[in-house]
């Protein structure tokens, strides 16, 4: 997500606010207070899965949404910041959430 994050801050804000934020997040890392996980051969495997499934009903989808949805399942993270989070109830339910604070599970993605 910090790729999208980092594009948004810098497409609507500035360099500035966008080298301010990374600067912060680089500190929060180094600290230990965030963990930035990457994207290995496994993951991006699993995100394009995700992805063929959901891109054919999903307009918004990005493939950062779908990195999302593979570490929300291989980490059985119980609450997320994704955006998918904020969707409206109908496009929740169809990935599998049952309430905005609660991940899908991912089963129906091939492994």
């Amino acid at each position: 997500m910090l790729d999208e994050t980092l594009t948004g801050l810098h497409a609507v804000a500035g360099a500035r606010v966008a080298l301010s934020f990374l600067e912060d997040f680089e500190a929060q890392v180094e600290h230990g207070d965030l963990v930035l996980l990457p994207i290995d051969s496994v993951r991006r495997a699993r995100a394009l899965r995700w992805f063929r499934r959901l891109a054919p009903d999903t307009p918004r989808l990005s493939f950062t949404d779908c990195t999302s949805f593979a570490l929300i399942d291989e980490l059985k993270l119980a609450a997320t910041l994704t955006p998918i989070v904020s969707s409206p109830k109908r496009e929740r339910a169809r990935l599998g959430w049952s309430r905005p604070s609660q991940t899908a599970s991912c089963s129906g993605v091939p492994g």
